[in-house]
This record gives structure tokens, C-alpha cells and sequence, in this order.
């Protein structure tokens, strides 16, 4: 749930360096600023550690499934 939500977060920090430039708070908006640029960067890891690991048991999952080969072969002919 994390990894969807860097968009959402993505658009609060371009809020946030915008009010950091034109607004008349800019301790506050600075620290949103900080806050938000550590929140996104851990969203997109996390997205790409969740991906790693579904790609890992795909994988995983289709080499227990016996005869896999033959029954994807066969379905592109």
C-alpha cells in the first residue's frame, strides 16, 4: 500500500517546494518539504523490494507446477 501512494506524495512535495518559495510559512514548508522527499524515497523502495519479491515467488511458484514448460509452449502455437 505504500508503493501507491508515492504519487499522491510526489504531488504534496511539488505542494510543499512551492509554498517553500512563495509562501509566507517557509520554516513549516520546509520541513513538510524534508518529511515528504524521506516518505517518497522510501515508498519507491519499498515498491521495488514488494516487486522483487513477487517476481521471486512467481518464479518460485512456477517451478513447483510440474510439466509448466510444456503447457506455456503449447499455448503460444
Amino acid at each position: 500500500m505504500l508503493r501507491n501512494s508515492a504519487l499522491a506524495l510526489v504531488f504534496a512535495l511539488v505542494v510543499a517546494v512551492i509554498e517553500l518559495v512563495v509562501g509566507p510559512d517557509r520554516v513549516l514548508a520546509g520541513c513538510c518539504a524534508a518529511l515528504l522527499w524521506v516518505s517518497l524515497t522510501a515508498a519507491v523502495r519499498h515498491g521495488r523490494r514488494v516487486r522483487h519479491w513477487d517476481r521471486l515467488k512467481t518464479l518460485e511458484i512456477c517451478f513447483w507446477i510440474p510439466d509448466i514448460d510444456d503447457r506455456l509452449s503449447s499455448n503460444h502455437q
